[in-house]
């Protein structure tokens, strides 16, 4: 078993690709999985959570919103255990 917080991060979850993954996400896979999105905007971060709360309800929201401006903090995060 994984000692990390998530399951899943969509890293440029706000970029076309990225969107399109949350919604196949929020859609289709189990409720109860635990997931993040990640991004470099924390204002349409936040707004992508708002509009993926609305398409299914009973899903799990992403625990936790992170912005990065580097790659060293994307490698960082992506390394992170707990």
């Amino acid at each position: 078993m994984s000692s990390r917080p998530y399951e899943l991060v969509v890293f440029g979850a706000t970029g076309f690709t990225g969107k399109y993954t949350c919604e196949h996400i929020v859609s289709q896979l189990p409720t109860n999985l635990k997931w993040a999105v990640a991004g470099r905007s924390e204002g349409k971060l936040q707004s992508l959570v708002e509009e993926l709360k609305s398409l299914n309800p009973d899903r799990v929201a992403p625990g936790s919103l992170y912005t990065f401006t580097d790659y060293h903090d994307t490698a960082a995060y992506a390394r992170q255990k707990s």
